[in-house]
């Protein structure tokens, strides 16, 4: 387990947020590394506002793995549908 700023995080988890943390990169021309409490909390207000759409919506689906499960397949399933 990983600590940062008062939150344990399991090293993996740790790992993806401080990748999420680096904006832009080789491609974009330049890059940007944001601060970590300023990605932590943009990841949970996504996490925030999905876990809402689920709580307000006719599934019942636990918190969790579930949750995570369903998200990551209903996006999946969104981003095939879009043309390219």
């Amino acid at each position: 387990m990983t600590r940062r700023h008062g939150i344990s995080f399991p090293d993996e988890m740790a790992a993806e947020i401080d990748e999420y943390r680096i904006r832009g990169g080789p491609e974009a021309g330049e890059r940007e590394i944001i601060n970590r409490s300023q990605a932590v909390q943009e990841l949970v207000e996504v996490g925030l506002v999905v876990s809402k759409l689920i709580d307000d919506s006719e599934f019942d689906l636990e918190p969790g793995r579930p949750r995570v499960a369903f998200t990551r397949q209903a996006l999946l399933n969104e981003f095939r549908r879009q043309p390219e």
